[in-house]
């Protein structure tokens, strides 16, 4: 009578893989969760086949893992192969896809988080250039009156030196046109004496 209850409950779960198969699309890991439960084999072989590809804390992306971790990777490797070899073939075809199911997850949360890095690099970007467009208004704004003030100066400064410049030529043409006719008044009036004589 367990026995079949046993059954039964191997039956619910395998309709959970199923619902999972059909949102593989979308959630590989919830699928593969499911497909490790539907799978037919004992708790301890479940549970081994869990520990042996498990994630190892602080693995490194790049570059050569610990001692302790490769020691880790080591036994996870052993433990998964003695999981394998213990379980049906159909056991271990399923299990052969609940392992890539993971990878699959993996790499799509990998690139979830990724867009999400690039999409804050993105409004950060955009915010600089936003905060830079309105520096360079208030830069525009202050040239243009730093600019305006600057053509005031210049014009008033060019009007005056047009006035000091119209004074002095005035007065420095007066002596010079004096000059010019007192030397030709005294020659004029010279000439006509030595002729007279």
């Amino acid at each position: 009578g367990g026995g079949g209850g046993g059954g039964g409950g191997g039956g619910t779960a395998g309709g959970g893989g199923v619902v999972g198969a059909v949102a593989e699309a979308e959630d590989p890991a919830a699928e593969a969760e499911s497909l490790l439960m539907a799978c037919p084999m004992d708790d301890v072989q479940r549970a081994n086949f869990i520990a042996a590809t498990e994630e190892i804390a602080d693995l490194p992306k790049k570059g050569k893992p610990t001692a302790e971790q490769l020691q880790r990777l080591k036994e996870q490797r052993e433990l998964k192969a003695a999981v394998l070899h213990s379980v049906s073939f159909e056991s271990r075809q399923i299990l052969t896809r609940v392992v890539e199911l993971r990878k699959k997850a993996k790499k799509q949360s990998l690139k979830q988080s990724q867009r999400a890095q690039q999409e804050k690099r993105a409004q950060a970007k955009e915010e600089q250039q936003r905060k830079h467009a309105q520096q360079h208004q208030h830069h525009q704004q202050g040239d243009q009156q730093g600019g305006q003030q600057g053509d005031q100066q210049g014009h008033q400064q060019g009007e005056r030196g047009a006035a000091d410049g119209a004074a002095e030529p005035v007065a420095d043409g007066g002596a010079v046109e004096g000059a010019v006719d007192l030397s030709v008044d005294l020659s004029v009036e010279d000439h006509p004496k030595i002729v007279i004589r």
